[in-house]
């Protein structure tokens, strides 16, 4: 059974360079020590490797599309432990209508569980 932990991280990300800024709390459900520019590499090493693809695909879409970017995917932190989180963010455009950057929209959760053992679950729940 899931376990439900809230964690509020607040982020943006830059369009031009794609730098990045992490609240503390983001670099908590990341299980990682504050970086100076956080960026969509740091992520991607954080990220599930089944899901980093489709995560940097709805990040790279959000910037070149003005469209919201809203997910669930898997981490694992440095120290091994696997989470799911719900990572949302909308476009701020500047005045000529480009994408400026994405801010988060505050609500970040994390379950706290094995992915591994939900897929045997449901494995176990088909046979």
């Amino acid at each position: 059974m899931a376990s439900f932990a809230r964690g509020s991280g607040h982020w943006t990300l830059y369009a031009e360079g794609q730098s990045a800024k992490w609240s503390d709390e983001t670099y908590r459900i990341f299980g990682t020590p504050p970086v100076k520019v956080p960026s969509p590499q740091v992520l991607s090493r954080l990220v599930h490797p089944d899901d980093c693809r489709g995560v940097m695909n709805s990040l790279e879409r959000s910037l070149a599309q003005a469209v919201e970017h809203n997910m669930d995917y898997r981490i694992i932190r440095p120290d091994g432990e696997k989470r799911w989180v719900n990572c949302r963010a909308r476009p701020v455009l500047n005045t000529g209508g480009s994408v400026m950057k994405l801010e988060d929209r505050f609500d970040t959760w994390e379950r706290l569980v094995d992915p591994d053992d939900l897929e045997r679950s449901w494995t176990d729940y088909a046979a």
